[in-house]
């Protein structure tokens, strides 16, 4: 059986977390943008918990509505990306849609 940590999902699900992380410091600074850091930083975090949550499930019909969870988070966080455009530099937006575009493909 596989375990959690070699999971691919959750590996690419927690660089994401990371690199959203490293992006939402660049915005800490900057008065008005707390409520959107905040909502970005929960939903790419959303993303790796249903994965986490849903593989601790002993049925698989559970586990696999968890990772339809983490998926919507996953859209989530690409579409704000999008909306962020106004905020951060376009290759940042780019280059993370393109991640989280990625990470949602089965």
């Amino acid at each position: 059986m596989m375990k959690l940590e070699d999971f691919g999902a959750l590996i690419k699900a927690n660089a994401l977390f990371d690199d959203v992380a490293a992006d939402m410091q660049k915005l800490h600074d900057q008065i008005g943008y707390r409520r959107l850091i905040d909502q970005q930083i929960a939903s790419a975090d959303s993303i790796a918990a249903n994965i986490e949550e849903g593989f601790g499930r002993s049925r698989s019909k559970e586990y696999a509505q968890f990772l339809v969870y983490s998926r919507g988070s996953t859209q989530e966080t690409r579409d704000r990306y999008g909306r962020m455009k106004h905020w951060l530099p376009k290759k940042i937006v780019s280059l993370d849609r393109h991640f989280v575009t990625r990470l949602s493909k089965p």
